[in-house]
Order: C-alpha cells, then structure tokens, then sequence
C-alpha cells in the first residue's frame, strides 16, 4: 500500500509541479532579451502573419511595451501602431474577464482596410471599435482613442 501511495505521489507531483515549472521557466525566459526576440519572431507563425511586432519590453506578460504593432492581411499592413502600452490582467481571463488598465499608442494609422475584416471584429472609423473574443464582448468609442487613429485617404 505504501508503495502504490509513493508512486501516487509521484505522479500527481509530475502533473502539478511540470506545468508550474513550465510557466515559470516561460516567465522568466520572456522577460529576458533572447525571451522577447523570441516572441517577437514567433508572434507572425503563431497568428498566421495578422500581427508583426517590432521592439517588444516591459513585463511579459502583464505590463507589455511594444515600439510598433503591424496588423496584417495579404496585402501587407493595414494598421501600423506605434509605442503601444499594454497593462492588463491575464489571470483574470481564466474567468471569462477582459481586465484592462491601460491600453495605448503614442500614434497609429489605419492605411486601409483590410482584405476581409476577421469575423469577430467591426470597425467603422469614427464611430466604436468592437469585438467578441472567446464568448467575451469589448468595445472601445473614438472617445477613448487619444491621440486618435490617422484614417488615410480612401479608408470609408
């Protein structure tokens, strides 16, 4: 009976402790600048190519700070964002919870838009930015943008 106690042990041990380990080491490693030139080149094969980042610091991962922002379709970018600060709360999306504190960008211009907008998004220049992740529903108006989005010429 001890023996199979032990080895019980030793396996809810391996299921807990490997996974904490693995974020720990993936804590830690991201917020290294190997860690960072690693997310920024795994970001475009992990979206398809929808989004390239350029100049990625701060706290992974919840207190980011990243020099350019691309949004991509296959016609190349389509919304550039520059100097994007992000401070949210990504533990609290286990519940269901969005939790932004701040999200900014110093400038930003919309080029054109996209191919095809992704299904999930709606974006109408001057009216609201919305959207529908995972069951989770945020908005953000032209209020809340400043210094607001360039729209260039030919963008409805």
């Amino acid at each position: 009976m001890r023996r199979a106690a032990k080895w019980l042990a030793w396996i809810l041990a391996l299921l807990i402790g490997v996974p904490v380990l693995l974020v720990i080491v993936v804590l830690l490693g991201a917020n290294t600048g190997p860690g960072r030139d690693l997310l920024v080149s795994l970001t475009p094969g992990i979206t398809g190519g929808q989004v390239a980042l350029a100049g990625l610091s701060g706290r992974f991962p919840d207190a980011l700070r990243v020099a350019t922002v691309e949004l991509r379709d296959t016609k190349g970018a389509y919304l550039t964002l520059h100097d994007v600060v992000l401070d949210w709360s990504p533990l609290r999306l286990a519940r269901g919870v969005l939790d932004i504190d701040q999200l900014t960008a110093a400038n930003g211009v919309l080029a054109r838009q996209p191919v095809q907008w992704p299904a999930a998004i709606v974006v109408r220049p001057k009216s609201r930015i919305a959207s529908t992740v995972s069951g989770m529903i945020f908005s953000v108006g032209p209020e809340r943008c400043n210094p607001p989005i360039t729209v260039c010429s030919g963008v409805p």
